[in-house]
């Protein structure tokens, strides 16, 4: 697993913990929202927060938000980001 999609795993992971201290881990096909419970103030401290540790912003202006559904698709976008 690279680096970037380590880092995006761990932090979904630590903000979903605080709402389901029982999950143990988070994978690519898993829904931000629909599985893992994420809501609007979730997903924007999410982005906030990874925009910090990994110094990339894939929302600017090479993927838009809303295309962002999976941890999958999340890993994709930073790393599509940090590699630009």
């Amino acid at each position: 697993m690279s680096d970037v999609a380590e880092t995006v795993r761990a932090t979904v992971l630590e903000i979903v913990r605080r709402q389901r201290p029982e999950v143990q881990a988070v994978v690519g096909e898993q829904a931000l929202v629909a599985e893992l419970g994420l809501r609007s103030m979730d997903i924007a401290e999410l982005v906030a927060t990874l925009e910090m540790k990994l110094n990339a912003d894939p929302f600017e202006e090479l993927v838009a938000i809303s295309d962002v559904k999976t941890v999958g698709d999340l890993c994709a976008a930073y790393a599509k980001a940090v590699a630009a």
